[in-house]
């Protein structure tokens, strides 16, 4: 639904049934009115692999699915405009954690295999970390795009930690701009997302939103062990409300694992 320009618009071709099976996002080019979509998962369940019911992985390894990606839709080059791409990553991890890593190699990766590379990229971590070994493991290319920080980040709108102050300082309307969210704090985290949505001009900044959202009563519960402040609120309901709310502002956003 956002109608700007850094989406090129594509002819779809896939012969599927969009309503039943994806959701989509509807654009308009403002120069000469033709108007396109753009494909993402849809919001249901748990908000994870959907496999993740099944209590088998759809892959070789017969373990629960619960950090598989693969049902994430992430845009190809032919979707973006090839201008400043911009990746800001709250609860970074290192660059080789977890199966695909958590964060720092999946975007990298995924995001190259789609045809775009991240020119810069913005990690912050609150679990101290030794320099020597977490920089050996990040590529040489990246390095030099790379910026890590090894401290909390903040939902305080006058804090120099809040990652919604660095978005608004470094990107531009028509730069590619990802923001993913999973620090288990879950006020900081709903703090966060509260802003951007109500923020006009920042909602206009962040293109992707890939949020773990931790909520009460959830079948993750089991892998949430150390998640802080969960609000009474946040129910997997209130969860599928504000991932709808982004996605009419025009955020695509995700799911994150």
């Amino acid at each position: 639904r956002r109608m700007g320009a850094r989406l090129r618009p594509r002819r779809v071709t896939a012969k599927v049934s969009v309503g039943a099976v994806f959701s989509a996002f509807l654009h308009e080019d403002p120069c000469t009115g033709v108007r396109y979509q753009t494909l993402i998962e849809p919001l249901v369940g748990i908000l994870r692999h959907p496999h993740v019911i099944c209590g088998v992985a759809p892959g070789e390894s017969g373990e629960w699915p619960v950090m598989d990606t693969s049902y994430l839709m992430l845009p190809s080059s032919a979707e973006v405009d090839p201008g400043h791409s911009l990746l800001f990553d709250a609860g970074a991890s290192t660059y080789g954690d977890g199966p695909k890593g958590v964060s720092q190699r999946f975007f990298v990766e995924e995001y190259l295999r789609m045809g775009v590379r991240i020119d810069r990229y913005l990690a912050w971590e609150a679990e101290p970390q030794q320099p020597a070994s977490l920089w050996a493991e990040v590529p040489r290319w990246v390095k030099g795009r790379l910026s890590y920080y090894n401290i909390p980040v903040s939902a305080d709108p006058d804090s120099d930690d809040n990652v919604l102050h660095h978005i608004r300082s470094l990107a531009r309307p028509e730069d590619f701009v990802v923001f993913k969210l999973d620090i288990d704090d879950a006020v900081t985290e709903e703090a966060l997302v509260e802003q951007i949505l109500a923020s006009p001009s920042t909602l206009r900044l962040i293109d992707e939103l890939y949020w773990e959202h931790h909520v009460r009563r959830s079948p993750m519960m089991a892998w949430w062990k150390i998640v802080r402040n969960i609000p009474y609120r946040s129910t997997l309901a209130f969860s599928h409300e504000l991932f709808g709310k982004l996605r009419r502002a025009g955020i695509r956003a995700h799911s994150w694992v």
